[in-house]
């Protein structure tokens, strides 16, 4: 298999609105270390460069996904692969932060 942008995480079978989403507001043990690119990007979809962050080595990502996503100018990361910058997932505000109020869910880490 090579090192580039070709491999896919399994795909769930669940139908559109029959999956009740994750039961866990942690990332799961498999996604969680690095090394990786965290893209930040802005409410309106542009990239927030200056937020942009490289996690190296095995590195726990949660530290860095739960500041970024802290900043009000902040609404989602895209977590990538350092090399080649694959896209591997997206975390996203609305898991962390109550947009209302803008504070953080109770028990809610990303």
């Amino acid at each position: 298999m090579g090192t580039g942008c070709g491999a896919r995480l399994a795909r769930s079978t669940c139908t559109p609105g029959s999956c009740p989403g994750p039961t866990s507001t942690s990332l799961p043990k498999e996604l969680r270390t690095g090394p990786r690119v965290l893209r930040a990007y802005r409410p309106d979809g542009s990239m927030n460069y200056e937020q942009n962050t490289l996690v190296p080595g095995d590195e726990d990502l949660e530290a860095a996904l739960r500041r970024l996503l802290h900043d009000p100018d902040v609404s989602h990361v895209h977590v990538r692969t350092v090399l080649p910058q694959c896209f591997l997932y997206s975390v996203t505000i609305r898991s962390l932060i109550d947009h209302s109020a803008h504070q953080p869910r109770p028990g809610a880490l990303i």
